[in-house]
């Protein structure tokens, strides 16, 4: 018996149907129908009501009229990867360093999920205009600075299945969807130890990002500046912050707990 087909034995069905209907409230407003918990999961009216109800009684939603809305115990959920790697409590100085003593720029953390970027931490920007990244927010890899950074630590084969797997949209008028041209862009950030974003995320970011490695040289993570004053061009943002990134990303490597097994 092959080692898929063993794994498949073990599959439990119906504990993957509940993670799809927790990741169906992807942030978009506060709750979901049964309709739209439905729609987005592709699971039948009936077991996405189920399903909604165990969450309700497990106390991770709550029902308020026709609406589920997500509370705030789904964050214990979280809890156990966040506190294994200590990773805000790791990250956070070397982020507010990176950024000390400027206005209109922040510093994000972020990680490799499937195809996608998740940011896990970041410090807002001082100034008028704030800019900061949402814990928990995602993009496609592919698309996003930080994504294209560890992506382009990955083996070529495992670069190109991200690329080839990855669902892309037009975020803005400038954003790159054509894959031929984003595989470029990610060898090009191989060459050159960082990766760069013009307004292809938000129109009003620009970003620059530098990969995070472990002890084993395995990359783990990345770390970004994101700028929200269009008047600065990306070549300014490098010239000024690719030091201090790369000085962090350096100090951050050589912090990361000596045990980790976590790879991207």
């Amino acid at each position: 018996m092959t080692k898929a087909v063993d794994e498949q034995k073990e599959w439990v069905r119906a504990f993957e149907r509940g993670l799809h209907v927790l990741e169906a409230f992807d942030g978009g407003r506060n709750g979901l129908t049964l309709s739209e918990a439905a729609k987005k999961t592709g699971l039948s009216r009936a077991t996405a009501r189920r399903l909604l109800l165990t969450l309700a009684g497990m106390g991770y939603v709550k029902i308020n009229g026709n609406v589920f809305e997500l509370q705030p115990r789904i964050l214990t959920l979280s809890h156990a990867f966040l506190s294994s790697v200590a990773m805000t409590d790791l990250m956070m100085p070397f982020m507010e360093q990176v950024i000390e003593g400027t206005i209109h720029i922040s510093s994000s953390a972020s990680v490799l999920d499937g195809t996608d970027v998740i940011f896990v931490c970041g410090v807002p920007a001082k100034g008028f205009v704030h800019t900061s990244m949402t814990v928990g927010l995602t993009f496609p890899a592919p698309l996003a600075a930080t994504g294209r950074a560890m992506m382009s630590q990955l083996p070529v084969e495992e670069m190109d299945d991200i690329l080839d797997r990855s669902t892309l949209s037009m975020l803005t008028p400038k954003t790159i969807t054509d894959k031929g041209i984003l595989r470029e862009i990610i060898l090009e950030a191989g060459r050159k130890g960082y990766a760069t974003n013009d307004s292809g995320v938000d129109l009003t970011i620009k970003s620059v990002a530098v990969p995070i490695f472990d002890r084993k040289n395995h990359c783990v993570a990345s770390i970004s500046i994101s700028c929200h004053n269009m008047d600065r061009e990306i070549s300014d943002l490098v010239d000024e912050f690719l030091p201090r990134l790369k000085e962090a990303a350096t100090n951050l490597s050589l912090s990361y707990p000596k045990t980790t097994r976590r790879s991207v």
